[in-house]
C-alpha cells in the first residue's frame, strides 16, 4: 500500500515516536510509507529517513493554501490510497487534503483532551465531529481516550471508532549512532535513583511528586526529564522545600531509551493520560514502576497491579514509591512479560494495516 502519514510536528513526544515506530514496521512489511508534519525542527527526522520513509517536504512545511496544494499534486502523483493523520491540527489538514485528492483517510485519536482544549467546547466539537465525518475510520489509542471522546461528545459514531494500543518499542530504535554512553551524576552514591520522564505541565502532576519526597524514609534522589512552561515554577518549588540536592530537573534527554536502565525506579504520577507510552519504555528497560491510578495506566497495567498510588495525595505516592523500591525485582519481571505480549509491535502493525485494506476495499 501507499500510506501518507500526516502529523502535528516530530519532536520527541509519545504520540510522534509511536508514529515513527509504527511507519518502520509497515516499510519493513513492504509497504512505500510518506510522511508530512506541518511544524517544527523535527527532532525524530532521523528515525523516519532510517526507517526508509520518504519525507514530504524535505525543507519546508505544508502549510497553507499553496502548501496544500503541492502536497495534494505529490499525493496524486504517487498514487497514494491512504492519509493517516495524528494530532488535531493534523486532523484537520488532512481532512482537507483527503477530500481535495480523493484519498481514503484515517484518524488516529492519541490524548484524552478535547479538540481545542483551550477553545470553545461548542467550537471544538464541531471540529471534531467535521473530521471524524470525513474519516473513514477512527482509531483510538486506548479505551480510556474513546470513552473521554465520548463524555465530551467528540465522538458521535462508536462503531467507526476502533481502539488499537500502543506497542512497546525495541529498546534501541531510537539510539543514535553517536551514542557513547552516559555520565553517571555524582549524586548517584549510595542512594535510590528515582526517574520520571513527562513534559512539564499540569497534568503531569509533577509537584506533588516532588513533595512527596519530604516523606520518603529511603535516601533517594528524583531526576525529571522534559521541558515545558512550568520549569521556572517547579524549579522554585524545589528551593522551598530545599530540595536541591535531592530533586533535579534534567532537562531533555534524547536517549531516554539508555538512560533509563540506570535508574532504580520510574515514577509517572500524571493525572490523565491516553496511554502512557514511557511506562512501556520502562518496562522494556526493566525498571521497577509506580505510578498514578488513572483510567489509562490502570488500563494498560491491569487494575490488580500492586504499586498505583493516589495521585492527589503526597501521602500515597511516596509510601507507594517506598513499597516500590522495597520489593523484589524477579515480583515485576514475571507481570512485565505479560504486559508486553499484550502490546506487541505486530499486533499494532497488524491491526492497523487491517483497517487500511479494510477501507481501499470497501469502495472498490
Amino acid at each position: 500500500m501507499r500510506i501518507l502519514h500526516v502529523i502535528t510536528e516530530i519532536e520527541q513526544g509519545g504520540a510522534e515516536k509511536q508514529l515513527a515506530y509504527l511507519a518502520y514496521l509497515q516499510k519493513k512489511q513492504g509497504h512505500e510509507v510518506y510522511l508530512a508534519f506541518l511544524e517544527g525542527k523535527g527532532e525524530l527526522k532521523n528515525s523516519f529517513i532510517g526507517s526508509g520513509v520518504t519525507l514530504y517536504p524535505a525543507e519546508a512545511r505544508p502549510i497553507g493554501l499553496l502548501g496544500l496544494l503541492r502536497l495534494a499534486r505529490f499525493v496524486q502523483l504517487e498514487n497514494i490510497e491512504i492519509i493517516h493523520a495524528h494530532l488535531p491540527k493534523a486532523e484537520l489538514f488532512a481532512a482537507v487534503l483527503s477530500k481535495v485528492v480523493g484519498a481514503k483517510l484515517i484518524v488516529t485519536k492519541h490524548n484524552c483532551e478535547r479538540f481545542w482544549p483551550h477553545g470553545p467546547k461548542w467550537l471544538s466539537r464541531i471540529m471534531a465531529r467535521r473530521v471524524e465525518s470525513m474519516a473513514k475510520q477512527v482509531i483510538c489509542i486506548s479505551d480510556s481516550v474513546k470513552v473521554f471522546l465520548q463524555k465530551c461528545k467528540e465522538l458521535s459514531n462508536s462503531k467507526k471508532c476502533e481502539v488499537i494500543y500502543y506497542s512497546w518499542i525495541e529498546s534501541d530504535f531510537f539510539k543514535p549512532r553517536e551514542w557513547t554512553g552516559w555520565q553517571e551524576p555524582s549524586w548517584f552514591r549510595d542512594a535510590k535513583n528515582i526517574i520520571t520522564v513527562a513534559r512539564l505541565v499540569p497534568q503531569k502532576n509533577l509537584e506533588r511528586l516532588i513533595r512527596s519526597m519530604l516523606s520518603l524514609e529511603i535516601e533517594s534522589n528524583l531526576d525529571i526529564y522534559g521541558v515545558g512552561p512550568m520549569h521556572g515554577k517547579l524549579r522554585v518549588l524545589i528551593k522551598e522545600l530545599s530540595l536541591d540536592s535531592k530533586v533535579h530537573l534534567m532537562g531533555f534527554e534524547k536517549n531516554i531509551e539508555e538512560v533509563l536502565q540506570y535508574y532504580d525506579l520510574f515514577v509517572l504520577p500524571s493525572k490523565y493520560e491516553g496511554f502512557g507510552l514511557s511506562v512501556l519504555e520502562a518496562i522494556v528497560q526493566r525498571r521497577k514502576i509506580a505510578v498514578a491510578r488513572n483510567d489509562a495506566l490502570s488500563e494498560v497495567l491491569g487494575a490488580q497491579y500492586p504499586y498505583f498510588f493516589e495521585p492527589e495525595s503526597e501521602e500515597s505516592i511516596a509510601k507507594t514509591i517506598q513499597d516500590a523500591l522495597n520489593a523484589r525485582e524477579e515480583q515485576f519481571y514475571d507481570y512485565y512479560e505479560r504486559i508486553l505480549e499484550r502490546y506487541t509491535p505486530e499486533t499494532m502493525v497488524t491491526r492497523v494495516l487491517k483497517i487500511y485494506h479494510q477501507v481501499v476495499k470497501s469502495n472498490e
